[in-house]
């Protein structure tokens, strides 16, 4: 009896890519479980795997991959499973390629997919191996977690001892259930280097002999993810000679609108399905956010806020402001997680913030998304809302640490923020941001004190308190930055608006004062300072107490004006006086007393140093250093602020600085007992500023000779 051979079916929907790069990992996965078998022998085993990872990462290339390095001894069948239409339609084909007589018929009742879910699992079907591609969706497989009626898809996908079923997804969750968790990959969103340089060349042969080696740094700002090399290659390849992968490179870190636009030009891809064949990498990913929209509320929002922030070391505690219920929470970040959009950081130590780390094409795609369906200034608007339940009352030093885990964030808000979006809540957060900058003088920036200053003008009035604030710390700012003018305006005007509204007594007032008498200071303007500085201590005294720590400040300020005008004598008394003070107010255990015993130490140390100097290498008369060490070391550690000795000899100024180290060391040695720092150790109470001001003193030594002090106490 003469058997006739059916010929094997082969529904395919892309051509098979000669210049695939890389490695299939389906493959890899697939041949460690099959068991050996010869062509020709029946299939009897049932195999499934699962591709996951984030769109663009090369799934469906690794699927066609293990396809075509199949004999044709067997069926393939691709279905398209991004939607249910294209599921339907394709089991439409594959009916129609069995040749179901129902199905011809186009019997609009009958149930076709479980018609060929069945012959399939039917013995005469043969050996088979089925792709499902794009199956993204959790809600078209399982309909209990939509909560719709409709049966899932998953219910007709076949069951049975034969067979080779191959699922990309994007989403981890629909891999686990429809593979199971033992066969479930985790594609690399990143490729391989080697092949990474591989694919760019192939796709951009006009750029041989690749001299721009700008193009290995743009390969690394895209990530090494294939869809997004391919497409800028092609970018590339299409204006060579006008572009270079340099001036891309550029171009793509100059603006965050640059990003966008570059990542939304086309690039034509034969193996993508017929709609996405000119998929861009902001397209693709705009396809899985609008699934997230969908599916889950809280997940979107949480896309929503991370586009506004920057896209590493996000804290939990800050998508914790999203939701009450710790539990959706965490369900709708694993759902974020299981799409590969977010990943949790990596904790170094037990202390590590809780965290999580955005893809940063991911990052570019969601920001764009959101301006696509125009919810861009909303987000924001919501971010703002949410970063000032995390973000530190204040500026000071208590609050650095948690301000240095919010920064990158607040910093990122800044600058996705234009200038139209004015509301308090935006105000609130660059003002808290400006003032952490100013405290912590990381960097003194202008441009969030400037922004806070001018919303709360517009939607306070000038002579808001709330608004004040902003105008102090923008007129402090402007004078660090040297805008001493500038600076000296807007501290005059706010000290006129307390003057008037709250009177002289208010708390407000000596600070105001006091912030106009530094500036008149730093313009050389001495007197005028000084008499400002009078009314600060004054003032001060009156509202807060010659023992006040504001007191104190303002005495030594006072002092230093002294100084500068070269009237010793006052500015001795009044620094001896401060140092009194803290003493009698702390006792000499208590480690802000700590600035006394350094200056005591570095009195002796300095006169030790320059008379070892002095024998050592000049000869000169004694009434030369006739004077009160006590003065001297009266200014305070930090008013001396960096050495400079003109005109005296070499061994003099060794001297000074051997004798300085010194005193430093053993003032210093009750702090560093203490378990504080170096750093630490010489001061940062609050009953004893260090100043940054540097002072001068000049003495007649019967010769002209200056010295001119100013050690720098390495805070």
């Amino acid at each position: 009896m003469e058997t006739t051979t059916r010929k094997a079916h082969f529904m395919m929907p892309f051509p098979k890519n000669d210049d695939y790069i890389g490695k299939s990992q389906i493959r890899e996965l697939i041949d460690g479980k099959r068991k050996p078998f010869n062509n020709h022998q029946q299939i009897r085993e049932h195999i499934r795997v699962g591709l996951c990872g984030l769109g663009g990462a090369g799934k469906t290339q690794d699927a066609l991959d293990f396809v075509y390095s199949r004999d044709r001894t067997c069926d393939f069948f691709w279905i398209h499973s991004g939607s249910v239409i294209q599921f339907d339609e394709d089991c439409h084909k594959l009916a129609n390629l069995f040749g179901i007589p129902e199905i011809k018929e186009k019997n609009s009742s009958q149930d076709f997919k479980g018609i060929v879910k069945s012959s399939l699992e039917s013995e005469a079907s043969g050996n088979w191996v089925l792709v499902l591609d794009n199956a993204d969706n959790k809600d078209d497989f399982f309909s209990d977690s939509a909560g719709n009626s409709s049966p899932g898809l998953a219910k007709y996908i076949p069951s049975c001892a034969k067979g080779i079923i191959v699922i990309t997804t994007r989403d981890h969750t629909v891999a686990v259930q429809l593979a199971g968790p033992r066969n479930v990959l985790a594609k690399k969103e990143a490729m391989d280097p080697i092949d990474t340089d591989a694919l760019f060349k192939y796709h951009y042969p006009s750029g041989a002999p690749y001299q721009d080696t700008g193009y290995i740094q743009l390969l690394e700002e895209l990530k090494r993810l294939p869809l997004a090399v391919t497409q800028v290659a092609s970018y590339l390849e299409t204006n060579h000679g006008i572009i270079t992968p340099s001036q891309y490179l550029q171009s793509f870190r100059n603006t965050k609108d640059d990003q966008r636009r570059l990542l939304s030009t086309t690039a034509f891809n034969t193996w993508r399905s017929n709609k996405d064949v000119s998929a861009t990498v902001l397209t693709t990913f705009s396809n899985t956010f609008r699934q997230i929209q969908e599916q889950s509320s809280l997940a979107g929002s949480i896309l929503r806020t991370i586009a506004c922030i920057d896209p590493q070391a996000i804290p939990h505690r800050l998508l914790s402001t999203l939701s009450d219920n710790e539990i959706q929470l965490g369900e709708a970040i694993s759902k974020l997680r299981n799409l590969s959009l977010l990943e949790a950081a990596s904790a170094s130590n037990v202390e590590t913030v809780k965290s999580y780390t955005v893809h940063s094409l991911v990052h570019i795609a969601a920001r764009w998304f959101l301006s696509q369906i125009n919810e861009e200034i909303e987000a924001l608007k919501i971010t703002a809302q949410k970063l000032l339940q995390v973000l530190p009352d204040n500026g000071e030093y208590e609050s650095w640490p948690a301000w240095r885990v919010y920064l990158p964030h607040t910093t990122a808000f800044f600058e996705n923020t234009s200038e139209d979006l004015q509301t308090i809540e935006v105000a609130h957060v660059c003002f808290s941001m400006a003032k952490y900058l100013h405290n912590y003088r990381d960097r003194d920036e202008l441009a969030p004190a400037q922004r806070s200053f001018m919303i709360r003008v517009k939607l306070l009035s000038k002579e808001h308190l709330v608004t004040l604030d902003s105008m102090e710390i923008f007129a402090n700012l402007l004078s660090i930055h040297g805008k001493l003018k500038e600076a000296e305006t807007l501290q005059v005007r706010m000290l006129e608006i307390l003057t008037r509204r709250h009177g002289e007594d208010h708390p407000r007032t000596p600070t105001a004062m006091y912030n106009i008498a530094g500036t008149l200071g730093d313009q050389g303007r001495l007197k005028e300072a000084e008499d400002m500085y009078t009314k600060v201590v004054e003032a001060r005294i009156r509202l807060l107490g010659e023992e006040h720590p504001h007191t104190l400040i303002s005495m030594g300020d006072l002092a230093l004006m002294f100084c500068k005008q070269a009237r010793f004598e006052e500015a001795m008394e009044m620094k001896i006086s401060i140092l009194d003070t803290s003493r009698r107010v702390l006792g000499t255990e208590h480690q802000d007393t700590l600035m006394c015993s350094i200056a005591d130490g570095i009195e002796d140390g300095i006169e030790d140093g320059i008379e070892d100097g002095i024998e050592d290498e000049v000869e000169c008369g004694s009434e030369v250093w006739d004077w009160d060490w006590n003065f001297g070391l009266a200014m305070g550690p930090g008013m001396i602020s960096g050495i400079r000795i003109s005109r005296l000899v070499t061994g003099i100024r060794h001297g000074i600085l051997d004798g300085i180290e010194k005193g430093i060391d053993r003032g210093s040695g009750y702090g560093q007992a203490q378990g504080m720092g170096r750093g630490s150790a010489l001061g940062s109470g609050p009953w004893y500023r260090i100043w940054d001001d540097a002072f001068w003193m000049r003495w007649d030594f019967g010769r002209d000779w200056d010295l001119r002090l100013g050690f720098e106490i390495g805070i």
